[in-house]
C-alpha cells in the first residue's frame, strides 16, 4: 500500500522550546469543520500530552508544521477542551480551535468527519480484525530540522474495543493494533485501508467505493512488560526502559467526534462564526485558503498569521499526572 504524499501534511509536531531549539514532544492533527465563512479548523492530540507538559509546569505548546521555514508557534496550554465524560471516564482526546493564515491546502491536509470510522459506518464497510493501518507522527531520532519529516509505520487491527483496556489512567475505550509505537507518537492519527474489493459472508463479492483510508482514532500508547512479569500500558514519552510488545492502543476517532460536539465546543465555534461576520475582513476564525499565498519573508505578519486564533479557555483545567 502506497501513501499519498499529502496525507503526511494532515500532522504537526508538538514541543516544547529551549532557548532557540525546538524539542519535539508528541504529535497533532488537524480536523475541520466547516461553516458558512469556511473551515473552523481543530488541532488533536492526546490528552495526556497537555497534560503532562501543564504538570510540568509548561504554559504553552509549540506547534510546527511541514512547511519548510514556517515560524514555530505557540499555543496556550489553558486552550483546549477534553471529551465531556474525561473526567468521569478516561478519553484521552485534547482538542483547540486554531487558524490558518498564510497557507494553501497543499501545504496542510485538514481530516474530515466524514472519513471518521464510527460505530455506524464500521459494519457497512467491513472492517475488522487483521485490516491494515498506518501511523503517521514523529520519529525523535529523525525529524527535520527545517520542517517536520513524518515518519509512516505500517501495521494491523489486532482487537476491536469489545472491552475497556486498562491503562495507566484508567480503563479506556480503544482498539489495540499491532505496531511498535515509540516516543513521540502520543496524539499520531491511525488510519485503516480498506481494499476496493471485500467478500462478504456467503461468499459474495462487493466493490466498495469512497476513501481508502480512513481515521480509525489517536495513538495513546503500547504495552510494555516492565519486569518480564507485569503488563502495563504506558504512554509514548520515551522515558522507559521497558520491553515494548509491539501492541498500541488507539482511542476511536468517534471520541474525537463526541468532544467536538459538546456544547462548549459548539458554543465557541458560534462565538467564532459570529467574529468572522462582524469583521468579515479579518476573521479570527480564519480557513485554509485555496491560492493564498504561503508564508514568505514577503509576508512579515506570517508567525501572527499563523495561528492568531489560540482557541477559548477549557471550561475544565487539565488533569494532573
Amino acid at each position: 500500500m502506497q501513501i499519498p504524499g499529502g496525507l503526511k501534511n494532515s500532522v504537526v509536531f508538538l514541543g516544547v522550546m529551549e532557548g532557540k531549539t525546538f524539542k519535539p514532544k508528541a504529535t497533532g492533527f488537524f480536523v475541520g469543520i466547516d461553516t458558512k465563512y469556511g473551515a473552523i479548523l481543530h488541532l488533536v492530540t492526546a490528552e495526556h500530552v497537555i497534560a503532562g507538559l501543564t504538570a510540568k509546569g509548561h504554559k504553552e505548546v509549540f506547534v510546527r508544521t511541514g512547511i519548510e521555514d514556517f515560524p514555530i508557534s505557540p499555543l496556550p496550554l489553558s486552550g483546549w477542551f477534553f471529551h465531556p465524560d474525561a473526567e468521569k471516564n478516561p478519553v484521552d482526546v485534547a482538542i483547540s480551535p486554531v487558524g490558518l493564515r498564510g497557507t494553501t491546502k497543499v501545504d496542510i491536509e485538514v481530516l474530515s468527519l466524514d472519513a471518521f470510522v464510527t460505530p455506524e459506518n464500521i459494519e457497512q464497510r467491513g472492517w475488522g480484525v487483521g485490516d491494515e493501518i498506518i501511523v503517521i507522527g514523529l520519529f525523535r531520532n529523525h525529524y527535520g530540522k527545517t520542517k517536520n519529516i513524518p515518519l509512516v509505520r505500517v501495521g494491523s487491527l489486532a482487537a476491536m474495543p469489545e472491552e475497556p483496556v486498562k491503562t495507566k489512567w484508567g480503563f479506556i475505550d480503544a482498539y489495540l493494533v499491532e505496531l511498535h509505537s515509540i516516543g513521540g507518537l502520543s496524539g499520531s492519527p491511525v488510519f485503516i485501508h480498506h481494499p476496493p474489493v471485500i467478500i462478504r459472508k456467503g461468499g459474495k463479492v462487493e466493490v466498495i467505493t469512497g476513501p481508502r483510508l480512513n481515521l480509525l482514532g489517536i495513538m495513546q500508547g503500547h504495552f510494555d512488560i516492565p519486569d518480564l512479569k507485569e503488563d502495563s500500558v504506558v504512554e509514548d514519552d520515551g522515558k522507559n526502559g521497558s520491553i515494548n510488545t509491539g501492541v498500541g492502543v488507539v482511542v476511536p476517532a468517534y471520541k474525537i467526534i463526541e468532544t467536538l460536539n459538546q456544547p462548549d465546543m459548539k458554543a465557541e465555534r458560534d462565538k467564532m462564526a459570529d467574529r468572522a461576520e462582524k469583521d468579515a475582513a479579518t476573521p479570527d476564525s480564519l480557513p485554509i485558503e485555496e491560492g493564498s499565498p504561503p508564508a514568505s519573508d514577503a509576508n512579515p505578519n506570517h508567525r501572527e498569521d499563523f495561528m492568531r486564533l489560540v482557541g477559548a479557555a477549557a471550561r475544565k483545567p487539565a488533569p494532573k499526572d
